[in-house]
């Protein structure tokens, strides 16, 4: 047997220690939690310059911590840097300058960086960073540059069949976009704004941090529209009883719902006040979906419907809901919080 010098043994134990099994999610957590990405020393030299400038090739200990991520949700890819092609990268840019003055100010204000990764598992991902004192205070965004080459429409409706099962009964359609503005670079901008729903609530007040776990359920702005908490400790609906098909909704996996059931769901939700069908999955993507929405159609004037079909002829068609009084008071908390960046 030949020795091991003293170096490799303390890296082969380092690397014991620190490995998790196959199924071990309280290691795979704990390790997220103390990975160097979730601290802002580590991001110093990347939150320079406007948001167009702050676009990267992902660096290994953010590769690392993604595998992690997708290991403890239980996604078999594991995610690699990707260098974007000069297209690409001009289509993020113009789609964050066409952003309004106020999301953009929102969005440079907590912004570490984009970055681009492949096989990701899914299109986007964004993450929280703690500041010194351990308070959420930035994040940073990941997109996959392969699952980016479809239109807005074509995204969209790719999206929201992920939820049902082909039965032979029933289609959808997604409209983010008229003719001729479905592109990829539209698809980009929705998707940056559904992500960027998810940064501007670091450390904010509109519901639980994924970081900070000391603030108590009445403190929260938006959650109590939508949300209370069971007694587990789970996040449960306001809206189970006219809207019992939520708790089968899953997107990117294993359909749980068959496609002869999409008018029945879309029913159910233009009875609740979630802007989307994934707005419905928690109270984090309900936050991002309305932020996301609420940007895209009230601002920028452009279009969101969901469009059911059977047997060729149209029997539901969903709408953004931002002028029903069902989505109202979602539009208040938003607009008063926009108004601080806003120019007098």
């Amino acid at each position: 047997m030949k020795r091991i010098g003293k170096m490799t043994l303390a890296i082969v134990v380092a690397l014991c220690l620190t490995a998790c099994a196959a199924g071990q999610s309280a290691c795979l957590k704990s390790r997220m939690d103390r990975h160097e990405v979730r601290s802002l020393d580590f991001w110093q030299d990347y939150r320079r310059g406007n948001l167009e400038d702050r676009l990267h090739a992902a660096p290994q200990p953010l590769l690392d911590y993604l595998h992690l991520d997708n290991r403890l949700n239980g996604y078999d890819t594991r995610p690699q840097a990707a260098v974007a092609d000069d297209s690409f990268r001009q289509d993020v840019r113009q789609a964050l300058a066409e952003l309004p003055g106020p999301v953009q100010a929102a969005v440079k204000e907590k912004l570490i960086g984009i970055f681009f990764v492949r096989n990701l598992g899914t299109t986007g991902y964004t993450e929280a960073v703690a500041d010194p004192q351990g308070k959420p205070a930035a994040g940073f965004v990941v997109l996959d540059v392969e699952s980016l080459r479809r239109t807005a429409n074509a995204w969209a409706t790719f999206r929201e069949n992920t939820v049902f099962q082909n039965d032979g009964e029933g289609r959808l359609r997604v409209t983010l976009e008229e003719a001729p503005n479905d592109n990829a670079k539209n698809a980009i901008q929705f998707i940056l704004l559904h992500e960027f729903g998810h940064l501007v609530s670091i450390g904010e007040r509109f519901h639980p941090d994924w970081l900070d776990k000391t603030k108590t359920e009445g403190t929260y702005l938006f959650y109590p529209l939508s949300w209370r908490k069971a007694k587990d400790g789970s996040n449960v609906s306001l809206f189970e009883d006219v809207f019992p098909e939520r708790r089968d909704v899953r997107f990117y996996g294993e359909p749980r719902l068959k496609s002869s059931q999409m008018e029945g769901v879309y029913r159910s939700l233009a009875m609740t006040n979630f802007v989307s069908l994934y707005g419905a999955t928690s109270p984090f993507e309900d936050f991002a979906e309305s932020f996301a929405l609420y940007v895209h159609s009230a601002w920028m004037k452009k279009p969101y419907r969901v469009e059911i079909t059977q047997s060729g002829n149209r029997v539901f068609l969903y709408e953004s809901c931002w002028d029903q009084p069902r989505c109202a008071a979602k539009r208040a908390v938003l607009e008063k919080w926009f108004s601080r960046f806003r120019k007098p």
